[in-house]
């Protein structure tokens, strides 16, 4: 959490915490990254669920190669109308 800026992402600590302690449930080797097809889990510990379409455009939008980046992840959290 201390590369990401969570203050300019409109986010409080504590909210930054949890996203990124639930985050870590699915980066199993401790990279910053989880596997695209873990949004999903990821999106449910969260509380939020998305229909077939939603989910097929977020991983679109933020898959690096075969994974999602931390970074990444909490821009769209924090920027995504539907969880604001």
């Amino acid at each position: 959490m201390d590369s990401v800026d969570w203050k300019a992402l409109g986010l409080t600590m504590d909210q930054a915490g949890a996203l990124v302690a639930a985050f870590s449930k699915y980066d199993k080797m401790k990279t910053g990254a989880i596997p695209v097809d873990a949004l999903d889990a990821l999106s449910v510990d969260l509380g939020e669920t998305f229909d077939d379409e939603e989910m097929r455009v977020a991983k679109q939008s933020l898959q690096d190669g075969d994974v999602i980046r931390l970074e990444a992840f909490l821009k769209w959290w924090a920027h995504d109308p539907k969880l604001t």
